[in-house]
Order: C-alpha cells, then sequence, then structure tokens
C-alpha cells in the first residue's frame, strides 16, 4: 500500500551500474567490492610499486575491477586494464584520436594545445574549443548518439567543458554535426559546473570525430566522457517517415529526434541561425480553405516544455523543397507563450487549399532543444458557429457554445460540436480543453451540515493513495445520518451546493465528481451500486493551480434526499497523468469520520474509515441545503399524488434528452437507466 500525506515522496532508488570485467566476462556491480583510489602514485599507463595512479577517474575504473591495484601497487596487470578502461587524456591532436567506444572514458586536458578550429556562427560564445583533446568513434548503432560531461547523464568533469561533434574521422574534412558549451536541459550546465552535452545523428560503421576542450583560455582539467545511445527517435523524425494530421490537438515529442531538415530561407531566426533543430515532420491535407494555424502556444490551444520553431512547405515530398515553403515561426510575438516568460513558443499561419498536401515541421530554436508538447492545426478565422447560444459545459442542444474561444478549441478536435450539435461529450471536451467558470452558490443553507470542528485547510494533513508522484483514483466521503440531526430530522432534505477542501493539485488541470448517495442499508457506507443509491453527481473541474482552497459544484436542479435517510457525499479524483490531487484537511476534530475507497494500488476495495487506517485527516465538506424546501414527491409527473404507469411513460417519452429538471432525477443531463430505477424505486402513493 502506498497511501500518504501530500509530499510523500519515494525516499529514492538504488542504481545497480554494471562493469564488464575483461579478466573473467563476469558483471560485477560498480562499488560492491571496489576498492576506492587513493589518489597520487605514478602514471596510470606504466607500473610502479605504489597502489594507485595519477588519473582519479581512470584509477577508480581499474581499481572497481582489480582492488589490488589500489591496496597495493600499480603492476603490469594495472596497465593492462588500464588501457582498456581508460583512455587517459584522449589526443592532443586531431590526427592522433584513440578509438572510444559507448560507456564511460576517464579524460583529461591538462596542458593540451587548442589545435581545432573555432566555429562562431554554430557554437556558443566565440565558437573556440580551448585545450581540445580528441577521440574517434565508430558507430556500432544509426540513431541519435548523447556525448556528454553532464553528471545527470553519466559523465562529469572537474571544469568548465566544451564538446564538438563532427562527422568524419578526417582532419582535413571534417563536417561539424554539433557542438555544446553548456547542457541547458540539466542541472550540470548551470553554475557552477558548465557542463556539456551533444546530441548527434550517427550512422553505423561510420566514424565521428569527438572533440573535448574548454570554454575559454586556461580552463582545462579532468573527468569522464560519456557516450551513449538515446532512446528510439520519435516515429516522424524524418521527411520520409512524416506522418497524417488533422485539425485539432495533437500530443507530440521531439526527445531524441535528429535534424534531417536543411535550413529555411529566412523569417525564421528571430535569434540565431534558420535552422529548426531536432526536427520530426507530418503531412496535412487541408479540408478547407482558408488560412491554417499551426501553434504551440498555451493561449491558442496547444502547448509545448521547451523553446519551439514551426516550418510549413507546400506539397508533401521530401526532401523538403525551399523552393515550396510557405512560412516558418520561432517565437510568438502575439501572445505571452512567445516571450521568455511563456516558454518561447510558436505560431504559424499559411494559406491552405482544400484537398492540397502541406509538410509541417516542428522542432526546437538550437541543437539542445528538445521537449514534448501539444500542437494544434485550426482554422485561424475560427468555426463560423462560434460563438453560439449555449453554455459550453451543458448538453447545450444547438450547434456551438457561448464562448468563442472554448468553442473554437472544441471545434477544431470535434467539427461535429459546431456542425451538428453541441451534446453532452462536446461539455465533456470543453471541461478537458477549457477552463470552466468557478461554480459559486447562490443559497443560503437552511441548514448547513458540516462535520469540520475547522474551516481552516492546513498544508500537508491530506491523505491520498498514489503510485510514486502520480495519485491513483481516490474516493473520499463523508455520511450523514439525517435522522439524526435536529434541523432535518423528518424533512426531506434539498442539497443545492456541496464545498470540499482542495489541499493541493500538483499536476495539470483535472475533472473530478461530487456524488449524492443514499445509503440503503443506513450503515457504514459501502460501494456504490451496491448499498450507495446515487440521487446526483456533478462535474468538479480542479485547475492546476488548485492550493489551500475550498471549491464549489452547484446543483441546478438541486438533489432531494428522501426525509429521515443516510446521506453520503463523496468527491472522486480519477488517476492522475502528471501530479496529484489531495483533499484539504486540518486536524482539528471532526464529529463523525472521513471514508477513502481507493481500489487502485492502494487496495482499498470499499469505504474505510481513515482512522482504522492509521491516518488522521479531518476533510473540510460542507453541504448546503435546505430542510423541507423541496418537491414533496418530484417522482409525480403528472401530479396525480402518486407514482405510477403515467409517470413512467412520461420518463420514456424524453429518454435519452436533457432536460431541465425531472425525470432527470439524478442531474446527469441525460435521462437515462438510473432516473428509471430512481422511479421505481419510489413507486406508489406520495409520502
Amino acid at each position: 500500500m502506498n497511501i500518504s500525506r501530500i509530499g510523500g515522496r519515494p525516499s529514492g532508488r538504488m542504481r545497480l551500474v554494471a562493469v564488464a570485467s575483461i579478466m573473467t566476462g563476469s558483471l560485477i556491480a560498480s562499488g560492491a567490492w571496489g576498492q576506492d583510489c587513493p589518489g597520487g602514485g605514478g602514471p596510470c599507463d606504466e607500473p610502479h610499486p605504489t597502489p594507485g595512479c595519477d588519473n582519479v577517474a581512470c584509477c577508480q575504473a581499474v581499481c572497481d575491477v582489480s582492488p589490488a591495484c589500489c591496496k597495493n601497487e600499480w603492476d603490469e596487470l594495472c596497465v593492462q586494464l588500464a588501457s582498456k578502461l581508460c583512455v587517459v587524456g584522449g589526443a592532443d591532436l586531431c590526427a592522433d584520436g584513440p578509438v572510444v567506444e559507448l560507456g564511460d572514458t576517464p579524460f583529461s586536458t591538462e596542458d593540451a594545445a587548442t589545435d581545432g578550429s573555432a566555429h562562431p556562427d554554430d557554437c556558443q560564445y566565440d565558437g573556440q574549443t580551448y585545450h581540445d583533446i580528441w577521440f574517434n568513434y565508430f558507430a556500432d548503432f544509426t540513431g541519435s548518439l548523447i556525448v556528454t560531461t553532464c553528471e545527470e547523464l553519466g559523465g562529469s568533469a572537474d571544469y568548465d567543458t566544451d564538446l564538438v561533434v563532427y562527422d568524419g574521422c578526417d582532419c582535413d574534412e571534417l563536417v561539424l554535426l554539433g557542438c555544446n558549451d553548456d547542457d541547458a536541459k540539466h542541472p550540470c550546465g548551470g553554475f557552477p559546473d558548465h557542463h556539456s552535452t551533444v546530441n548527434a545523428p550517427v550512422t553505423q560503421g561510420n566514424c565521428y570525430k569527438i572533440r573535448l576542450g574548454g570554454w575559454n583560455e586556461g580552463n582545462m582539467g579532468t573527468g569522464v566522457l560519456h557516450l551513449a545511445q538515446a532512446d528510439a527517435p520519435p516515429e516522424n523524425d524524418s521527411c520520409a517517415s512524416r506522418v497524417a494530421i488533422g485539425l485539432g490537438v495533437t500530443p507530440f515529442s521531439t526527445v531524441n529526434a535528429t535534424t534531417d531538415g536543411t535550413e529555411t530561407p529566412g523569417d525564421c531566426g528571430r535569434f540565431g541561425d534558420e535552422q529548426v533543430y531536432q526536427d520530426i515532420w507530418y503531412n496535412y491535407t487541408a479540408d478547407f480553405t482558408g488560412t491554417l494555424q499551426i501553434t504551440t502556444c498555451e493561449q491558442l490551444g496547444g502547448s509545448a516544455d521547451y523553446d519551439t520553431r514551426l516550418a510549413a512547405y507546400e506539397t508533401c515530398g521530401c526532401p523538403a523543397d525551399n523552393a515550396n515553403f510557405l512560412g516558418c515561426n520561432d517565437d510568438d510575438l502575439n501572445n505571452p507563450c512567445g516571450d521568455g516568460g511563456g516558454g518561447f513558443h510558436s505560431t504559424l499561419e499559411i494559406p491552405v487549399t482544400e484537398g492540397i498536401c502541406y509538410k509541417i515541421r516542428v522542432g526546437g530554436f538550437s541543437d539542445v532543444e528538445m521537449g514534448t508538447g501539444m500542437l494544434r492545426l485550426q482554422d485561424a478565422l475560427g468555426n463560423p458557429n462560434c460563438p453560439g447560444e449555449g453554455d459550453c459545459f451543458e448538453n447545450n442542444g444547438t450547434p456551438g457554445c457561448d464562448d468563442a474561444a472554448c468553442c473554437n478549441s472544441v471545434c477544431a478536435d470535434d467539427p461535429s460540436c459546431c456542425d451538428v450539435v453541441w451534446d453532452q461529450a462536446c461539455a465533456d471536451l470543453a471541461v478537458v480543453l477549457c477552463d470552466p467558470p468557478a461554480q459559486t452558490c447562490n443559497v443560503v443553507g437552511d441548514p448547513t451540515l458540516t462535520q469540520s470542528r475547522s474551516q481552516q485547510i492546513v498544508d500537508a494533513t491530506g491523505i491520498a493513495c498514489q503510485d510514486g508522484d502520480i495519485t491513483s483514483p481516490n474516493r473520499w466521503a463523508r455520511s450523514y445520518d439525517l435522522s439524526a440531526i435536529p434541523e432535518t430530522a423528518g424533512q426531506d432534505y434539498t442539497v443545492h451546493c456541496v464545498e470540499v477542501g482542495i489541499d493541493v493539485n500538483t499536476g495539470s488541470s483535472i475533472v473530478g465528481t461530487v456524488t449524492i448517495y443514499q445509503d440503503l442499508d443506513e450503515g457504514d457506507p459501502g460501494l456504490p451500486d451496491e448499498d450507495l443509491h446515487v440521487l446526483g453527481f456533478k462535474d468538479l473541474f480542479i485547475p492546476s493551480d488548485a492550493e489551500l482552497e475550498i471549491l464549489v459544484v452547484s446543483f441546478d436542479p438541486p438533489i432531494v434526499v428522501p426525509a429521515d435517510t443516510v446521506m453520503v457525499v463523496e468527491l472522486f479524483v480519477p488517476q492522475h497523468t502528471d501530479g496529484g490531487v489531495w483533499p484539504g484537511s486540518n486536524i482539528a476534530g471532526e464529529t463523525a469520520d472521513t471514508w477513502i475507497y481507493a481500489d487502485g494500488n492502494c487496495g482499498i476495495t470499499q469505504f474505510t474509515r481513515l482512522s482504522d487506517l492509521g491516518f488522521v485527516m479531518h476533510w473540510v465538506q460542507n453541504v448546503i441545503g435546505t430542510a423541507g424546501a423541496g418537491e414533496a414527491c418530484p417522482w409525480d409527473l403528472d401530479d396525480s399524488g402518486g407514482v405510477g404507469i403515467l409517470d413512467l411513460l412520461a420518463l420514456l417519452a424524453v429518454w435519452g434528452t436533457n432536460p431541465v429538471g425531472p425525470p432527470d432525477f439524478d442531474n446527469d443531463g441525460n435521462v437515462g437507466i438510473l432516473d428509471l430505477l430512481t422511479l421505481v424505486v419510489n413507486w406508489g402513493p406520495c409520502p
């Protein structure tokens, strides 16, 4: 069971690193029995009577395999191991570069000269890599090669490094593939380390030159150069493997993508050059004539977690021909998403003709910019039925809805919402794509029911079932015996609103549900659809920035709970995708128990008292309603004084529709099986 307070996180992971023993061929856990290197001693490539050698990284690599080299003496066996495990210092001259393989290579640039050329137009700062040493790498795979001195990726260094990778190993004909001074994607690239990472496309069997040095004159030191095969690139990494895309939102990833398109002919680089780095490709066949908007901008319905660039070409042949270039964009200057605070995201608008195919290219501003996001394609002029007349968050029965931006977002994803009718599926999609307005309660409770002794939400007191940093499906509930409450005893209780406390939502916005049940056995709450009978429910939008607040759901029409029954009020939050939701609570006391039901990885298969699980959490929940104010017999549709066959026929006559009020007894926006069951349960004379 992994149920914890907010902030409860796994304490960490143990990482086992295997080192191939060249003596036995076995796998040994690094550090499992290796000897720490004492430092000092003589050269690593010469035998000497003292333990260890003068390159600490190489010394440690050898002693992890043969501890005697650091305990006794550095003998001929240690030198042989060093020759296999270390390339100490690399080669000071390009032509002398030793061969390196995937994995870790200890290095030293101390006293190295600078013999490589500067690349001021392509690499950071002045484009030079000072005190450089050289390596040759023969690719044993086709894909993306990671070359790094970054600790988060497996490398290390004790100074400010600089890396360059070239295609080819002939020093007179090197072709620059990539360079990097500071890794902008990982903490190692910032102060005080300033370490480096290059991702370069490689082809199996070809030779590549790796150049390692410092960012300025006098920068030199030691470390470990780490080479690794990047994870598989996206399926549409190359122009030739482009995939079809349509209007709406498409998740994308450029992680481990290579750059195969040429530089654009201009107008793309607000800063830097005209290249679209780490690019992926799509084909879009226009289904309208007009202006197509392509965007990663949040204000327009897209998103990204890195600095994007977009380009588009007419026709769908490959390679991309700049003669068919239609345009590109680096930063959307018309919306907040395009500046530094917004992430430097992009929007491109191009003219399209129905039936014509267009290539769309998505990439990054520089050779270290890659990530994930949502690419949105939509008619720049919007849908002609936006705005419409009905509420965007209800099954309004008309084409479109009353908020133009939300209407266009939904209809770009599902055109039938504007072309045919805005039904419940459209309303559900609106909750996902648009931020619904916060619900309010315009009724004064008479009485308001609460079991919380304090309305204050205290940080980090909420309890939730979680899987790592992601919360699993959770249901929290309170149970109210209306017969035991003097203000409600002997009377129906009409629920107008429910207030629920939220401690925090650490991820993206999510939609939960507040449900009102009648507990049929009037004991402890058990399970929905068994002893818990649904009277009504309403979605609750939990925004991504929710923290220490009380959210409201308002029921219109209100929900009538029969007199002297047991009412259970539940908040359900589904499995999160990128964070978690914890209920707002305190430990100030409560007049009855808080219940939890979490049958995911926590295995709580029915509502259970949190106190029985050993937790103290007093959830803030308030039910705002009126006693005796509801319709005495809402199931009597023909006002005959009882529930019978004519009421059944009246319900069946509006089956599948969304009336305002009865016979939609559960207020779910649709007359269905639960409403039929409610009517049957109340069959006979009205009370």
